[in-house]
C-alpha cells in the first residue's frame, strides 16, 4: 500500500507540535530520519505499520483528530526518545537508542551489527549471505541519512523518511543496493558505498538465527588497498570502515580490523568509540598507546558527553588526568551533565583550590546541559568555602536559565532571589514566545512583570483564542524586540533595590544590637 507523506511536512509538523507543547526540542533532518527509521522498524515488528503511516498523516494534518492525540504524544515522545537518547540516558546514543524503545515492556536491541565501505557488487553478495528474514528489520545509515528494509514476499521493502510514498519494493539485491547507493544515501555514482546495517528483530523472538561472521565478510571484502577506502556522500561527510565499526562496542571487530591493515586516521575512530560510549571499541583502539596528548583529548570528550564508563576506562588505563589545570577538566564534566561524572572530577581534584572566578566560569555549561544536580554541586562548592551566591550572580544564573529554556534551573535559582529583585526582569514578546510555559508559570507565580501583548502571548500558549488584533499587536511589538535581547533586567532599579535594602538591613542591624545594649528589667 503506497502512502503519500512529505517529510519535509513531518519534519515541520513535529517541530509545530513540540512547539505547541512547549517542549524547548528542535528536530533537524539527520536525525529525524534516524527516529523515523527507529520507530519504523518498531511498529513493523508489532505488526502495526498501517499505524505507523496513520500516525504521519495525523501528525502532518493540520488538525489532527482528537482520537488519536494519545497516540501521537506516545510516537512524538518515542522519535524524541530516539533523536536525543542521551538527555535521558548518558549511556546511550542514537546507535544504541534503540534500547529506549520496546516491545510489550520488554526493550528492543540489535541482533547484527556491520559496518563497511565497498563496491555495489559487494554489497549485493552481503545482502544474500545475510538473507534477511521476513520478522526482521534492518536499520541502514550512510553519512548523515538513515532508512529501513525489511523483506515481504522475496521483495525488499524500503522505508525512507524521503519518499512521499512512504515506502518502495525492489525485486533484488541489484535494485535495493542501486537505489541505496544512488538515491537513498546518495553516493557517488561509481565509487563506494560505504553502510552500518543493524538487524533488529522482535524481543520475544527467540528462533535460531546465524548471522554471519563479520570477521569472514571483512576479509572476504577487504584488502591492504582498500581497507582504509571512503565513501562520499553528496549529503555530506565520508564513510570509513574503521570509524563507524566503533559506533557498535565490538573490541574483537576492532581488532580484527587493525589486524588486516586499517589505520586510524586522526582519531576519528577512538574519537567516535568515545562519543558512543563503547569502552570496549575505545580499548581496541588505543592498544598500548599512553600519548598523554591523545588521552587529554578523550578525557575532554568523554567528559563533555557525560561518559562515565569511558572516563574511568581512561583513567584506569592511564592512571592520572593527564591535566595541570583542572578548570578546563571540571567545565567540560559540568558541560557534559552528568553528575556521577562531575563528582568524581570534583573528588580528583579536591586538593586544588578553585578559584571562585574559575568555578563562575563552570556553572553556565552546566545550566546550559540541563543538568539541576550539576548546577546545585558546583553552587555548593561556594557555600562550602562560605560564600555563597550573591543576589546579582542568583539573578544572572536565573536569567542564563530562562534563555536556556531550564524550568528546573529556574525554580532552582529563583528561590533564592527576593521579590523585589524579581520585578526588575523585562521579557519581550518574542523572548516569551521562544520560552517554556513551565517556566513562564514560574516567573508568574514569582512576581515576574509582563506587558499586557506579553501575558497574550503567554496565553496563547495556555491554548486560549487570541484576538485578531491583539495578534497584529504581538507582530509589532516583536519589531520594538529587535533592539533588545529578549530577557533582560534593569541594573539601575536592581541597585536602587538593592541600596535600599542594605541600608534597611544594617538600621535593623543597629536597632538590634542597641536592644542588645538595654540593661535586663529597664522599660520604657
Amino acid at each position: 500500500m503506497r502512502h503519500h507523506v512529505d517529510q519535509n511536512q513531518v519534519i515541520h509538523r513535529l517541530n509545530q507540535y513540540l512547539k505547541w507543547h512547549n517542549m524547548p526540542v528542535q528536530m533537524n533532518n539527520e536525525g529525524i530520519c534516524n527516529g523515523l527509521a527507529t520507530m519504523y522498524a518498531k511498529y513493523v515488528l508489532e505488526g502495526k505499520e498501517e499505524q505507523f503511516f496513520k500516525i504521519l498523516e495525523q501528525i502532518v494534518k493540520k488538525s489532527p483528530d482528537s482520537a488519536m492525540e494519545s497516540d501521537i504524544n506516545q510516537f512524538v515522545y518515542d522519535v524524541v526518545l530516539t533523536l536525543f537518547p542521551e538527555q535521558f540516558d548518558k549511556e546511550l546514543s542514537q546507535v544504541s537508542s534503540i534500547r529506549a524503545l520496546t516491545i510489550n515492556n520488554k526493550p528492543m536491541k540489535s541482533s547484527f551489527d556491520f559496518a563497511l565501505t565497498t563496491s555495489d557488487k559487494n554489497w549485493e553478495e552481503i545482502f544474500k549471505t545475510l538473507a534477511l528474514q521476513q520478522n526482521e528489520v534492518i536499520r541502514i545509515g550512510g553519512t548523515m541519512h538513515a532508512v529501513s528494509v525489511r523483506k515481504v514476499d522475496n521483495k525488499y521493502v524500503v522505508y525512507d523518511p524521503n519518499y512521499s510514498s512512504g515506502t518502495k519494493e525492489f525485486g533484488s539485491e541489484r535494485e535495493l543496493i542501486a537505489e541505496l547507493h544512488n538515491k537513498v544515501l546518495r553516493y557517488r555514482n561509481g565509487k563506494a558505498l560505504g553502510m552500518t546495517l543493524s538487524v533488529i528483530r522482535h524481543p520475544e523472538n527467540n528462533e535460531p538465527r546465524v548471522f554471519p561472521k563479520v570477521s569472514e565478510l571483512y576479509d572476504r571484502y577487504l584488502t591492504q588497498e582498500n581497507i582504509n577506502d571512503e565513501a562520499v556522500s553528496h549529503f555530506g561527510g565520508r564513510f570509513n570502515t574503521l570509524e563507524k565499526a566503533a559506533e557498535f562496542n565490538d573490541a574483537d571487530v576492532i581488532q580484527h580490523l587493525l589486524k588486516i591493515g586499517a589505520k586510524d586516521k586522526e582519531l576519528r575512530a577512538v574519537r567516535t568509540a568515545v562519543t558512543y560510549n563503547n569502552p570496549d571499541a575505545l580499548v581496541a583502539l588505543l592498544g598500548k598507546n599512553k600519548d598523554s596528548a591523545i588521552f587529554a583529548t578523550l578525557f575532554i570528550d568523554a567528559l563533555a558527553h557525560g561518559r562515565e564508563k569511558i572516563y574511568d576506562k581512561l583513567l584506569d588505563l592511564k592512571g592520572a588526568l593527564p591535566f595541570n589545570n583542572p578548570v578546563h577538566v571540571i567545565q567540560a564534566a559540568a558541560k557534559g551533565g552528568n553528575p556521577h561524572l562531575l563528582t568524581k572530577v570534583l573528588t580528583y581534584y579536591r586538593g586544588s583550590k578553585l578559584e571562585f572566578d574559575d568555578l563562575h566560569k563552570v556553572i553556565p555549561d552546566a545550566i546550559h546541559s540541563g543538568s539541576t544536580a550539576c548546577v546545585r554541586m558546583l553552587v555548593e562548592q561556594f557555600v562550602i568555602r562560605k560564600q555563597p551566591l550573591s543576589v546579582e550572580k542568583n539573578m544572572e544564573y536565573l536569567l542564563e536559565s530562562i534563555k536556556h529554556n531550564q524550568p528546573h534551573m529556574v525554580g532552582y535559582f529563583i528561590k533564592n532571589i527576593p521579590p523585589e529583585y524579581l520585578k526588575t526582569i523585562s521579557m519581550s514578546v518574542s523572548a516569551v514566545e521562544k520560552t517554556d510555559l513551565y517556566v513562564l508559570r514560574q516567573l508568574q507565580a514569582h512576581g515576574v512583570p509582563f506587558s499586557e501583548t506579553a501575558k497574550v502571548a503567554i496565553d496563547a500558549k495556555e491554548h486560549q483564542s487570541v484576538k485578531l488584533g491583539l495578534r497584529i499587536s504581538i507582530v509589532l511589538h516583536k519589531f520594538t524586540d529587535l533592539i533588545h535581547s529578549g530577557v533582560t533586567y534593569d541594573h539601575a532599579h536592581f541597585k536602587e533595590i538593592k541600596d535600599k535594602l542594605s541600608t534597611v538591613k544594617n538600621e535593623l542591624q543597629e536597632n538590634q544590637k542597641g536592644d542588645e545594649e538595654i540593661p535586663v528589667g529597664k522599660t520604657f
